[in-house]
């Protein structure tokens, strides 16, 4: 198991390897950014719950703050 893959099963029970490219804590709870494995170009941003599932972050003030954390981390590209 490569430790920079997160693997995430969908709602038909298929799993997809999700590279990783960032995590981090935010208010008390782990957040983690990976890139869709089919498109380099599309980010997607988890909440990892105290359980260890998984769900999909849609809030843009949580989106925007992943955003700044990355651009800090790796540059702004734009």
């Amino acid at each position: 198991m490569d430790e920079n893959q997160i693997y995430i099963t969908d709602d038909t029970g298929v799993e997809h390897a999700f590279k990783i490219l960032l995590t981090y804590e935010n208010d008390g709870s782990q957040y983690v950014l990976v890139e869709d494995p089919n498109d380099s170009d599309q980010a997607y941003l988890f909440r990892v719950g105290e359980d260890h599932t998984i769900e999909i972050v849609e809030d843009e003030e949580q989106l925007e703050i992943a955003e700044e954390i990355f651009s800090t981390a790796f540059g702004d590209e734009e």
